[in-house]
């Protein structure tokens, strides 16, 4: 029911016995799909020879868990090489496409034999990249039209996906800069799901997610997606950029429409800390779990079953957005994008029944409300806040505090820190805002206190002392502190840079130019430029 928590794993490859725990893990972190491969050369090794035992394996035993398979009808056998096959690039001998008949045949067989079992089928694994696929769009979207035909014919309910696509062209090693646009539009009617990639950063993925959506707006394509594959590898990053990444990329992909979401994989490939395609899973080799399992369970614990209510509008820089738990609870999932400045607060409200922050580890505690308000610290770290019992849904508030996330001062000059505090309680309090300012700033005074009436802001100004020889930048730049507090309700302290200015008299300069550069020519790179 509802959105697809998935996971894809080569579970086939394993002794039973690693089978039931992979099993046991994907069930108990909230897995419900796992995404492997029905691979025709090991199910058909020599034709009309059929072994079936290592699928087999696979649906019964993530089943007894109550996680299904969602196998890839995937990597024929030598045998069944079409003899018109041609290849795009020559020189490899990978990705050669099947013959249509055995290619239908095989279709036929899996689909009849799963008819009870599986509910979700996809054709092909990435037709977009040559390394899979080594012939042209328009013979997989053949093979899809067939796999589609034959898929239905056996088991009329069985949901058909395209292969999954790698990315948004273009890309190194694409079959066609227009296979995707093809496969949507030729093939219409032959699959039931677009299925879509992506590794790499959250960042990358929000991108490609956004400009997907809006290719398939313009070709009018209606039929739902799914993220069926989608993580980053721990390789060089350690294992808290990947759980932070399987956080964000998860809740955006069901903000943004899909039907499901698969991290890429369940266990890691190998040991090699060097080997990126080793260090994917949510599991070690020796299914020790790493940062991101707990993460995943997280998100499974809150939001299995639920629905996606909207985004929450929270600020610039700010994403927030909004669930409706199965027990009726509101759960808002958070993160600040802007790296300068590291924590900025939300007051929310509409608060009765109390108000809970989860990080992203599952880790829950009670958040202070006064007046149906409570104010949320959003830091860079994803993380979820939990409604209980709620009247309605919650609504976004100004911040109660606005300043600067840099502060350029001129030494020996006039110099000021300005900040904006609101009072978003439904009461009067008194708003205390206190500096804490780095070696070589002073200031008259660091403390302001004002009386603010319900939904009141005041604008305060800090004058500051900066004497003429003050520097900071590089790797010495200061930070001023900002605490501020709304009476006994609410407090937090956050932190400005701070950058120095040289101010040069008009006067300084010649008249005549004394360099002139008029051609990139001129130009010498001392270090390479990143791409």
């Amino acid at each position: 029911r509802g959105f697809i928590f998935g996971v894809c794993s080569h579970s086939q490859w394993k002794p039973v016995e690693q089978q039931e725990i992979q099993a046991m893990a994907a069930s108990w972190c909230g897995v419900k799909v796992l995404r492997e491969d029905a691979v025709w050369e090991r199910m058909e090794p020599r034709q009309g020879q059929w072994n079936f035992r290592f699928f087999d394996s696979v649906v019964e035993t993530f089943g007894k868990y109550g996680v299904e398979v969602a196998p890839i009808y995937c990597y024929r056998p030598d045998w069944a090489v079409a003899k018109d096959w041609k290849p795009l690039k020559p020189e490899s001998s990978r990705g050669k496409r099947p013959d249509y008949g055995h290619w239908a045949n095989f279709v036929g067989q899996v689909a009849t034999r799963y008819r009870d079992t599986v509910r979700y089928v996809e054709v092909w694994n990435e037709p977009d990249l040559l390394g899979y696929a080594n012939f042209p769009a328009e013979e997989y979207i053949e093979m899809l039209k067939i796999a589609h035909a034959e898929t239905k014919k056996a088991a009329p309910g069985m949901t058909v996906l395209t292969g999954g696509f790698t990315m948004m062209p273009p890309f190194l090693n694409i079959v066609d800069p227009r296979h995707m646009e093809k496969t949507l539009v030729q093939g219409r009617g032959f699959y039931d799901v677009q299925a879509f990639h992506v590794h790499g950063t959250f960042e990358k993925y929000r991108d490609q997610v956004d400009r997907l959506l809006k290719f398939r707006e313009g070709l009018d394509v209606k039929t739902p997606w799914w993220a069926n594959e989608t993580a980053i590898t721990s390789m060089g990053a350690g294992e808290y950029v990947p759980a932070v990444t399987l956080f964000q990329k998860f809740i955006y992909t069901w903000a943004r429409g899909a039907m499901g979401y698969n991290w890429f994989s369940l266990c890691n490939a190998g040991t090699d800390p060097q080997n990126g395609e080793h260090n994917f899973g949510l599991l070690t080799k020796d299914f020790q779990p790493k940062a991101a399992y707990p993460v995943y369970n997280t998100i499974a614990t809150y939001l299995t079953e639920a629905e996606y209510v909207r985004d929450l509008a929270l600020g610039p820089g700010i994403d927030g957005f909004l669930f409706k738990a199965r027990n009726g609870d509101y759960i808002l999932a958070i993160w600040n994008n802007d790296r300068n400045v590291p924590m900025r607060p939300v007051a929310l409200k509409g608060i009765a029944g109390g108000a809970f922050a989860v990080d992203m580890f599952g880790n829950e505690k009670p958040l202070e409300s006064s007046d149906g308000c409570v104010v949320v610290d959003i830091g860079l770290e994803p993380s979820l806040v939990r409604i209980a019992n709620p009247p309605g849904e919650p609504a976004a508030c100004p911040p109660p505090i606005e300043f600067p996330s840099r502060l350029t001062v001129i030494p020996g000059g006039a110099n000021a820190m300005r900040l904006v505090v609101r009072n978003p309680l439904d009461q009067a309090t008194m708003a205390t805002l206190a500096l804490r300012l780095p070696e070589g700033i002073g200031a008259p005074g660091t403390t302001q206190t004002r009386r603010l009436g319900p939904g009141e802001t005041a604008e305060l100004e800090f004058p500051l002392d900066v004497p003429s020889g003050f520097r900071s930048m590089g790797r010495e730049r200061r930070e001023i502190g900002v605490h501020v507090a709304l009476g006994s309700r609410w407090e937090g302290t956050f932190a400005c840079k701070v950058d120095s200015a040289v101010s040069i008299a008009r006067e300084e300069f010649s008249a005549e130019l004394s360099i002139v550069i008029e051609d990139v020519a001129q130009q010498t790179l001392l270090a390479p430029d990143a791409p």
